[in-house]
């Protein structure tokens, strides 16, 4: 995994780049706080930077999907539409 310099010094360039901005939604935004085990926060971050995407827009991705998949699942296609 990469160091927390290399990490730093990989956003400087995708920021520099004009990459990693979060989409824009005319969605009300809500804040929240969650507890990550260190790995996978740092896990994260790197995949973020590699990839020029803030925190943010990656961890909303991946909440998206992951509830997508489990709504699917259940079959709740009327709570899929809202997303």
């Amino acid at each position: 995994m990469a160091g927390k310099g290399v990490v730093s010094e990989i956003l400087k360039q995708k920021l520099k780049e004009g990459k990693g901005e979060t989409t824009s939604t005319k969605e009300a935004l809500k804040r929240t706080s969650i507890c990550l085990p260190e790995s996978l926060y740092k896990g994260l971050k790197t995949y973020a930077a590699v990839e020029g995407l803030k925190l943010n827009a990656l961890m909303v991705d991946i909440l998206r999907e992951g509830l997508k998949k489990r709504l699917m699942k259940k079959d709740l296609s009327k709570e899929l539409e809202r997303l």
